[in-house]
């Protein structure tokens, strides 16, 4: 009976890890296609809305081409429409150029040289290149899909270290992911605050298992505890009750700095537990 019991188990638990499969491989090509086809302005700015590019035009589009070098790399942008940073960031549904269409004009507001300036900046005809180049940066995530998906069909035994295994590698690909082509896709910048709370937790509880176990007394109410906490947290998240002070980097997603940052304070308590329990203080 128990063993009947044990073997329906594992065949939900099996069934579960397989739809989490599918579900982050739709959530990768879903994501990537929302900001491959998601607002085009013609330009590329950083996390501070600073101006880093302004996109070559495409041919036989009059908008772009009257307009190419009313913005130049440098630029402090301050508001896009009506829209200023600051609501962006307060706001986690605005999206910047939404709503605008080919051709159509959106007032920019932008600092250059201590001056502030608008100008009504044209919304170009999207380029073939511009869809490639959002389509490709899937190839950073796929990655630790595909490490994840390998591990679930072909890893054996199928004990707690290879479930965390999977977990870590479906959440690392769809941070990423987040992190790559949220600019341009509604709740980006919660989404990444949510997933980091969850990702300190998966990445502490991979460290305390592999290689070798750490912790062995008191590791799983330890967990327990930090997986709580870490719910806990990313639920306030979502609703809005936490200070921007809280993680490292409160500005929106696209940093590559940022991709990695559930992982500091992991790497951080994981390695000085190696140290501490390492014969002779050896690793």
């Amino acid at each position: 009976m128990m063993s009947t019991r044990r073997m329906e188990f594992r065949k939900s638990l099996d069934g579960a890890f397989v739809a989490a499969s599918i579900i982050t491989l739709v959530f990768l090509i879903a994501y990537t296609a929302a900001g491959a086809y998601g607002p085009y302005p013609g330009l590329e700015y950083d996390t501070d809305w600073v101006v880093q590019n302004v996109s070559a035009c495409k041919a036989n589009d009059p908008y772009c081409e009257s307009e190419r070098n009313a913005l130049q790399p440098g630029d402090q942008i301050v508001a896009i429409g009506n829209l200023t940073r600051a609501e962006y960031l307060s706001n986690q549904n605005q999206v910047p150029f939404s709503g605008y269409s080919t051709g159509e004009p959106v007032t920019i507001t932008f600092v250059r040289a201590g001056g502030t300036h608008s100008l009504d900046w044209v919304m170009p005809v999207r380029t073939t290149s511009s869809i490639l180049s959002t389509w490709v940066q899937i190839i950073i995530c796929i990655p630790f899909w595909v490490a994840g998906s390998i591990i679930l069909f072909l890893f054996q035994p199928r004990d707690e270290r290879w479930r965390v295994l999977i977990l870590t590698n479906y959440a690392t690909s769809a941070y990423l992911i987040v992190g790559l082509v949220g600019k341009w896709v509604p709740y980006s910048l919660l989404a990444l605050h949510v997933l980091t709370w969850l990702m300190v937790p998966m990445y502490l509880h991979l460290h305390l298992i592999i290689p070798n176990p750490l912790l062995k007394k008191g590791r799983r109410l330890f967990l327990w505890v930090l997986y709580v906490l870490a719910v806990i947290l990313a639920f306030f998240e979502v609703l809005g009750m936490l200070p921007d002070s809280l993680l490292a980097r409160p500005s929106p997603p696209i940093d590559g700095a940022d991709f990695f940052l559930p992982g500091y304070p992991a790497h951080a308590i994981f390695l000085s537990l190696r140290h501490l329990s390492a014969p002779h203080g050896r690793v």
